[in-house]
């Protein structure tokens, strides 16, 4: 990063600091003790589950605003979109943030998965009520729908913000911010059959320079010229989209060196390319995957590759849901060697080689085996046998 762009960043975190330092006080959680009045005012306007929630950060409270009202949020990106912005430090905050929301009354409905854990939520009509008037007045989170009014006598286009949610409806023309410059957060979210010609304006790319997540995955199918910007954004840690007919990510990917979450879920079997595996800070790998043949078709491609060494030394991959196994060389091979794994997902196609179905047994069991030694590292394993013609 050149010397401009660090004093601007240093610039930007110190307003950072201001707003969540206002924004605290507003939600009252630090009120000096003799300051009663004001605090039993400021207390009367906040709906009554919000009023004993505890030592938390409302900055994860006002991040629910992201979303449509009736969508059903998942617990589990919601705190990865946390950390990659820096709204907590760590995922044991994340963690502690979330137990808090979630035990709480501020969920209208609850989803949880077989062992209990809450999978998704959605916050009250007055939370969600409240909390948007939150966001609004500090333009925590700026909504765009093609009916964005102005508020506190600013217009959305003299608005700047640091997280834009956007939801475009068809033929409705959408009303930008000028300056995006600083947004760490965009998301979209069609209403609707909306295609991509109805938001193309916010897919420029060369509006952000500081963009930390961004959820293009509800979108229309990309083009090949947008996936080039997206490999462009390169402080970016969590990328959630849809692929849509684009059949594979290429080794541009390589310059997204502090992505974290790489979500291409819904998307068909994408072919990827080892880049992908040596991002250094890459903890979660969501879709369906093929290692590319100019990665594995070669003699001692594992080691000519660099990929045993780096998977078996430095990669931090702790998601990997998941790879289809069939005829072609990659993950069957590489799955023993990623030590930080705790979540698998496998699809058998009916292809599968004999050698690919032999390796895997091996890795399974191994990985099978490390779960019952380690119960703490808390495993999971999915296998979809749908497609396997023949014995395992």
């Amino acid at each position: 990063m050149v010397l401009k762009d660090f004093a601007k960043e240093i610039v930007i975190l110190k307003e950072i600091s201001t707003d969540t330092t206002n924004r605290i006080q507003k939600f009252n959680f630090l009120a000096e003790e003799d300051d009663r009045t004001a605090q039993g005012q400021r207390a009367a306007d906040v709906p009554a589950e919000l009023q004993n929630l505890g030592d938390y950060n409302p900055n994860c409270l006002l991040y629910l605003c992201l979303f449509p009202r009736n969508h059903q949020v998942r617990t589990k990106p919601l705190a990865r979109r946390w950390l990659a912005e820096g709204l907590v430090q760590g995922e044991q905050l994340a963690v502690k943030n979330m137990k808090i929301l979630t035990n709480s009354s501020i969920f209208s409905s609850i989803q949880r998965s077989n062992n209990g854990e809450v999978r998704r939520c959605q916050p009250t009509d007055e939370t969600f009520r409240y909390i948007s008037q939150q966001s609004v007045s500090e333009n925590f989170v700026l909504f765009c729908d093609g009916a964005a009014q102005p508020s506190q006598g600013k217009s959305l286009q003299a608005q700047v913000g640091r997280r834009l949610s956007v939801h475009p409806s068809a033929n409705v023309q959408l009303n930008l911010p000028q300056d995006l410059s600083r947004l760490r957060t965009l998301a979209v979210f069609p209403a609707g059959e909306v295609n991509l010609a109805s938001y193309e304006d916010v897919l420029d790319f060369a509006r952000y320079q500081v963009l930390r997540v961004l959820d293009l995955k509800e979108c229309a199918h990309l083009s090949e010229e947008h996936l080039r910007d997206i490999w462009g954004q390169v402080l970016i840690k969590y990328l959630s989209i849809n692929l849509g007919s684009i059949a594979e990510i290429n080794s541009s990917i390589k310059h997204l060196d502090q992505l974290e979450t790489l979500d291409l879920s819904g998307s068909q079997t994408v072919t990827v390319f080892k880049e992908v595996l040596l991002l250094p800070k890459l903890k979660h790998l969501f879709g369906r995957f093929q290692l590319s043949k100019k990665d594995t078709f070669t003699p001692g491609w594992l080691l000519t590759s660099g990929l045993q060494e780096f998977l078996k030394r430095k990669s931090r991959l702790e998601t990997l849901a998941g790879f289809v196994t069939n005829e072609r060389l990659g993950f069957p091979q590489l799955l023993n060697l990623m030590k930080h794994l705790r979540k698998v997902k496998i699809w058998f196609e009916s292809d599968a080689s004999e050698r690919n179905v032999k390796v895997l047994s091996k890795s399974i069991t191994e990985f099978i085996g490390a779960g019952v030694t380690q119960p703490d590292l808390n495993r999971s394993l999915s296998i979809e046998f749908e497609e396997c013609s023949g014995e395992y």
